[in-house]
This record gives structure tokens, sequence and C-alpha cells, in this order.
């Protein structure tokens, strides 16, 4: 009995068992956690990915797939999350879920980057054969299980991926318990075998740009699944800052071709569309494939922290690169004209000494382009600080009650002419690497510095120094940015003060 119920799912069953069970999917580019469970959380927020696939839309009861993910990072070493998916393809509707772990062995030297994450996930998978959405033609048939069948079976994955500086080498195991879904009744059974998928994943984060901020992201998909040939996707992603991104790749063996885009919204939404198309000639008659991904992005206290680091330095990093270069200049400078470039810096030299020379006979300050030297910082007498707290460089209203209590000092030596210059030196502790300290300390001195201009202080007479924890850089203007000592005083590891110096006549 050859019935249309019987030939449904039968075929729908035996590609079951001889092909791939699990989806085939677009968005595991940005959502890598789709495919091998060591991934969960390795992006370190806490991330919610909803994903609906839509296939072959010119087919009647085509594949179409839901998922529902959840990821996070505890401690910076455990990935933790979850995964709950519904597909349906005609009379066959599949559910299940998942909970995953992902242990990450971090590299003391750069534990950010460069790490090995090994992953488990365990879960169960329920099968449905909606015998009473099919069409029977005959209805005595003993083979149709008339009140469906449903049967549910444990479900597990595992993974391993090694990740060093933008390069991930990945593999993902899915189904790994080999059970089976079996169905009985007084007149008919049905068997139906789960087995294993191995995923294979390289990709790799091209950093590009002069602040680095555009990412070209080629990589590469290995699917393996028993009795069929081996598939894999290559595709090539451009990212923006996380905030836009475009790509496209084919997929081999499965003979298509895809795109995807998407954009991130208010750093915290992003909404991702994946288009594709089979290209083996049988697009006509099975249509295109679309993918649509909804992500939400949650920020956890370290990710504020590594957010505020990156935005110091985003702000500063024309400056810094702009100092490299220079640097780099005047070292081929130095290698080929030797004599030339010693000349230049002895000129220069001369001119710093007269210009700390015209300073020291002027009734005031009309300039705060000065490179202060140690000697001269010597002469200024600490009139006050104010204390930070870690990692801040706010004023709260503790710090502005101490600026107000010493500009009641200064405002009567600005009204009678007598103050030649306020320098206000920021510093910062010994935790951090030093180009964040050294932002972290500009950060400081700004804010107080323009309080004081509020309160009434002539910006002409003010003049300002961060020094990070070591080391003095001396902010002229934001086109000429050099170094310089500072006086032993002004040198202390746990630092973290702006302190306010005054040179009166």
């Amino acid at each position: 009995m050859k019935k249309i119920l019987i030939i449904i799912a039968v075929i729908g069953i035996t590609l079951s068992v001889q092909a791939q069970q699990h989806e085939v999917l677009t968005h595991y580019i940005t959502n890598p956690y789709l495919y091998n469970t060591a991934r969960v959380g390795q992006n370190k927020y806490i991330d919610v990915g909803i994903l609906y696939r839509k296939q072959w839309v010119n087919v009647p009861d085509a594949p179409d797939t839901k998922i529902l993910t959840v990821q996070g990072m505890i401690k910076n070493k455990f990935g933790v999350g979850a995964k709950i998916y519904m597909d349906k393809a005609h009379i066959i509707e599949n559910f299940g879920a998942k909970f995953s772990y992902a242990y990450y062995i971090r590299m003391k030297n750069n534990p950010d980057n460069h790490y090995l994450s090994i992953g488990v996930a365990a879960g169960f998978k329920m099968q449905n054969i909606r015998f009473d959405e099919a069409t029977i033609n005959h209805q005595d048939d003993p083979a149709i299980f008339y009140n469906g069948v449903r049967k549910t079976i444990f479900d597990a994955d595992a993974g391993i991926n090694y990740y060093m500086k933008g390069l991930n080498v990945g593999v993902g195991v899915s189904n790994l318990a080999p059970l089976s879904y079996n169905y009985e009744s007084n007149t008919n059974s049905l068997n139906y075998k789960s087995i294993y998928h191995l995923y294979g994943n390289v990709s790799y984060d091209i950093m590009m740009g002069k602040n680095k901020d555009l990412a070209l992201k080629p990589g590469v998909l290995v699917r393996y699944v028993p009795n069929i040939p081996i598939q894999f996707d290559g595709s090539l992603l451009f990212d923006y800052k996380n905030i836009f991104w475009v790509g496209g790749g084919y997929r081999y063996k499965n003979v298509g071709v895809f795109g995807m885009a998407g954009v991130r919204l208010f750093d915290m939404v992003s909404v991702g569309y994946a288009y594709e198309q089979s290209i083996d000639g049988n697009q006509g008659a099975l249509g295109s494939t679309h993918e649509f991904n909804l992500g939400l992005r949650f920020k956890t206290k370290g990710n504020k922290q590594e957010k505020a680091i990156e935005n110091y330095k985003d702000d500063y990093a024309d400056i810094f690169n702009a100092k490299l270069d220079s640097m780099k200049q005047e070292q081929k400078q130095l290698e080929a004209e030797s004599e030339a470039a010693k000349e230049e810096l002895r000129k220069q030299k001369a001119k710093q000494q007269e210009l700390e020379e015209k300073l020291s006979n002027l009734p005031e300050a009309t300039t705060t382009n000065i490179t202060f030297s140690e000697d001269y910082i010597n002469n200024f007498d600490l009139t006050g600080q104010v204390q930070f707290e870690k990692n801040a460089s706010n004023l709260y209203p503790s710090h502005k009650q101490q600026l107000d209590g010493i500009y009641n000092q200064i405002k009567p030596l600005v009204a009678e002419q007598k103050l030649v210059m306020i320098h206000l030196v920021g510093s910062a502790s010994v935790e951090g690497d030093e180009d964040y300290n050294l932002i972290l300390s500009n950060k400081r001195v700004e804010n107080v510095r323009q309080y004081l201009i509020e309160k009434g202080v002539p910006e002409k007479l003010i003049s300002s120094t961060f020094k990070g924890n070591s080391e003095g850089v001396v902010k002229n203007n934001i086109e000429d940015f050099t170094k310089d000592k500072v006086s032993a005083d002004m040198i202390n590891p746990d630092d973290r003060t702006v302190k306010i110096y005054m040179l009166t006549k």
C-alpha cells in the first residue's frame, strides 16, 4: 500500500536516517554557539538570540525552524547557556531543549586573547508525527497511527574551541547519544534512530583601519554526517565595530549561495537577515530560503568596565597613533640624517629654555603651551588635591566640595592679579596597562580643569599634566603630545589623585 501518507512518512524518516537531522543555518556566523557548545558565553555579554528560518518558500509544508538561545559568562571562566528549538516539516514536528556549560582555560600572559574552551550540553528532544494533518486515502489503513505518535529521548552535545588573537579553531558534535524513537501500535511500528553530526569550524578576524574598527572575517564550516558526502560553507563577513555587518558565502554539496546583513541599535538590540538560494537547477521549484535573527545584549559589570576602557582608547586613539607615527618618522630621520637631527634637537632644547625664561619674567601666564621641566615644576606650591575611586574619573559632590575650598584660596589671588599659573597633575594607580592609566588620569585632570574654569579661574592660567602611574605626560594641546619627567614626590604607585599646584608672584 503506497499511500500518500506512507510515501511522506517513509521518505521523511529515511532521509532523516541517512542524511542530516539538524537544520542548516546561516546565523552561526554571528552566533557560533548554534553549532559548537564550547563557544557559549564567548563574547562575555548576556546574549539572547531569537532565530526564525523559512526554507524553500515555493514548497508547501517545507521546513521552518525557530530557535531561542540564551548565554553568558560567569567569572570570566564559565560559559553557560540554554537552547530551545522547534522545527516542522509537513507532519513531522521536533522540539528540544539543551543546557550548555563551557570551561575556559585562559593563558596567563594574555587571558582575553588566548584561551581554550571545552563545552558539553545535555537535554531532550521530542518528535511528534502529526497523522491528523496528513492526507489519507484509506481510513482503514493499518499503518496509520490515528492518535498520532510522540516520543522523547535524551540529547547531548560536546565541543572544543581554541582562540588566539582573532583566530577560532573548533569542533562540535551533536546527537552524541545514539538513541532511537520507537513508535508502536497494535498493527504498526516505526523506528527512527538519532545519528551524530560533526561540525568543524575555522575563522579569523582581520582588524583593519587606522583605529582597527573594521573587521574582515573569513570562515569555513565543515559538516560531517554518516552516509552522506561531507559538506562545507565558505563565508566572508565585513563587520564595522559590531554595529553593522554584511557578508555572504557558498555552500558546497548543498549547492547554494547565501548573503547576510545586520545592524546593532543602541548597543543592545541587533537585527539580522540572511538570504539563501539554491543554484543546483532546482531553484525555481524550491524557491529561496529566508532567515531572521533578533538579538538582545545585556552588559555585566565587567562589560561596562571593558566598554569604558574601549571608549577611552577610542577617544585618544588618533593621538597615540599620531605620536607613534611621529616617533617612527623621527627615528628614520635620525638614522638618515643623524647630524641634522642632532642639530634640530639642540634647537628645540634652546627654544624650550627660552620659553621658560619668558614665563618666569611675565606678570601672568599668557600661554599654556609650555613643556615644564622637573626644576620648574618644583617652584610650584601644592595647594590641594582631589582623591578618586578606582577606575573613576567623574567629579562627585564630595570632590566638588574639595575643589570649592581650593577655589576660595585661588579667587582672591586672581582678583589681585597675584596668580601666575595653576598646574594640575593627574595620576592613576598601578592597576591596568599603561595606555589605560594615561587615559584615565587625563580624564580626571580634564574634569578638574573644566570645573575650575566654570568656577571662574581664567583658562589661560591653567596648565595640566597627566602621568598615569609612572611618568609625566604633558598635554600642551590636542596636536602637541609630549612626555616629560615629573618630580619624585608626584610618583606614587597607589596615587589616584589630581594634585593642584599654584605659582604666585
